[in-house]
């Protein structure tokens, strides 16, 4: 089992996603024009790789109060992975555009969670005394989360869907404010 999380990992790092026929690339009704699951990824710069219905691996990590956040407590609800550090200046720069992103969705099905990689409580506490955002943050101060789903560059995200599989995944920084990430996620909500 351990070694598909590795096979996972090499895809991701390398940016090779295969496509394959599956339901999840089934139709979806966008206005007047038909458009795949897959094109909608696509047209959010996301890779697609929700045809092959990867479980994303649990964990288990603590916020900044010391609360426990367990990934598998987060299924019925589009999960939103993002894996970044303090002294990234790729993660900084997409920060404020995750905190539009959160505001829009908070009050809907979509949980948006960042995980610090390698740093302890204090000096994240102090990043956001700084830079005051509100979406969740939880702490992997070991790294072992990140090993877990293969990090090889930061800013890293997952899009995950309510049953817990890996639907899209970017490495590196975006914008994540847009109408084409807004069109990805109200698609989603609603399928």
């Amino acid at each position: 089992m351990k070694y598909i999380y590795y096979i996972i990992a090499i895809f991701l790092s390398i940016g090779l996603v295969t496509a394959c026929s599956n339901n999840r690339d089934s139709q979806v009704m966008t206005g007047k024009e038909p458009a795949s699951l897959k094109a909608i990824f696509q047209d959010a710069g996301i890779h697609f790789i929700g045809e092959q219905e990867i479980q994303a691996p649990n964990f288990m990590l603590q916020d900044l109060t010391g609360k426990s956040v367990n990934l598998t407590e987060l299924q019925g609800k589009i999960v939103f992975l993002n894996f970044w550090a303090t002294w990234c200046p790729p993660c900084r720069a997409e920060m404020p555009s995750i905190e539009n992103f959160y505001n829009r969705y908070k009050e809907k099905d979509v949980h948006v969670l960042a995980v610090n990689l390698q740093e302890e409580a204090p000096v994240v506490r102090s990043f956001l005394e700084k830079n005051p955002y509100s979406f969740p943050i939880v702490l992997d101060s070991s790294g072992s989360t990140a090993q877990l789903y293969g990090i090889r560059g930061i800013p890293t995200t997952f899009i995950l869907d309510r049953k817990g599989n890996v639907l899209g995944t970017l490495v590196g920084s975006r914008e994540w404010d847009t109408p084409e990430v807004y069109r990805l996620f109200d698609i989603l909500l609603n399928s």
